[in-house]
């Protein structure tokens, strides 16, 4: 095995490790509010970057169709 293969399986592995702990550690959803608006705990500054990149997709995919 080359050296790529043997650094891109490490990486592989790695990832699914991290991604197994984020996994096993992630607070539950008690009920649908929980999952849809995060808990009301969503910060101002996430919501308004939130809000922007949506209306800038939905603008675009608007303005390409005129």
């Amino acid at each position: 095995m080359g050296k790529v293969q043997t650094i891109s399986l490490i990486a592989l592995v790695i990832y699914f490790a991290v991604l197994l702990i984020a996994v096993t550690k992630e607070k539950k959803n008690n009920n649908v509010l929980d999952y849809f608006f995060a808990g009301r705990s969503l910060p101002f500054w996430a919501l308004s970057i939130t809000f922007i990149a949506s209306w800038w997709k939905a603008g675009s995919a608007l303005s390409t169709a005129d």
